[in-house]
């Protein structure tokens, strides 16, 4: 979005200069957040469809600081996908911030690591391995 937004303006911008665009009313930042947020609940929407979660959780200082982008992704979330796969949804600011990639990846550790098939595969004395998705 910020790449975006400094090609509008012409000149390089950060995520920073984008939300604080976007704090001081430029027009400019506001449409980019919007047509970024169109184009997120798009995916969100075909990725809620297939998926059926109970909740998603969405992250970044645009999402974070402004509730204007989270709420034009719900409505486009809550148009394009299936009613059923909504009913219960709720689609949520992340609460880890910029911790969210390490948290992400240690949970997957761990899961590699201390789920039942993978205990039964280092205790038959083999290296450790990444273990296959969907066990």
């Amino acid at each position: 979005m910020a790449t975006r937004f400094g090609t509008t303006r012409g000149k390089p911008t950060t995520p920073s200069d984008l939300l604080q665009a976007l704090m001081d009313g430029d027009g400019g930042a506001t449409s980019v957040v919007r047509d970024a947020a169109l184009l997120i609940g798009d995916v969100v929407a075909n990725l809620v469809n297939f998926y059926n979660p109970a909740r998603v959780v969405l992250g970044g200082p645009v999402t974070e600081r402004t509730e204007d982008m989270l709420a034009q992704i719900r409505s486009v979330v809550y148009q394009q996908a299936q009613p059923l796969a909504t009913r219960n949804l709720s689609i949520v600011h992340s609460s880890l911030g910029d911790d969210a990639a390490l948290v992400g990846g240690m949970v997957n550790a761990i899961e590699q690591v201390l789920f039942p098939r993978g205990i039964q595969y280092q205790t038959r004395g083999s290296d450790l391995k990444l273990l296959p998705l969907g066990l």
